[in-house]
């Protein structure tokens, strides 16, 4: 195989490569999604992940599942992470 052929360079790839990276894309939405449970919390960082979990929620119905939408939910969880530690290491009281 010649990379011209490998990358599908002068023609379009077939549509069920097509069919099984979309079937890959919704798999791995699916894995991600359940790293945005937020039951299990205590409620003060409860209330800090349910807001990313509305928003992966969301992104899961809304955007189309590509490449992009898999970094999206990447980087949300990342930031949830961090939002989440800021709760744990910021003071008990806002007041």
């Amino acid at each position: 195989m010649t990379l011209r052929e490998f990358f599908w360079i002068d023609r379009n790839p077939p549509v069920s490569t097509f069919r099984h990276f979309q079937r890959e894309e919704a798999f791995v939405s699916d894995r991600l999604l359940q790293f945005f449970s937020y039951e299990h919390l205590p409620p003060r960082l409860r209330e800090v992940s349910a807001n990313f979990h509305n928003l992966a929620v969301w992104m899961d119905q809304e955007l189309p599942a590509t490449p992009e939408r898999t970094v999206a939910f990447r980087k949300l969880l990342e930031a949830k992470d961090c939002a989440v530690r800021a709760q744990l290491e910021g003071p008990l009281d806002h007041g």
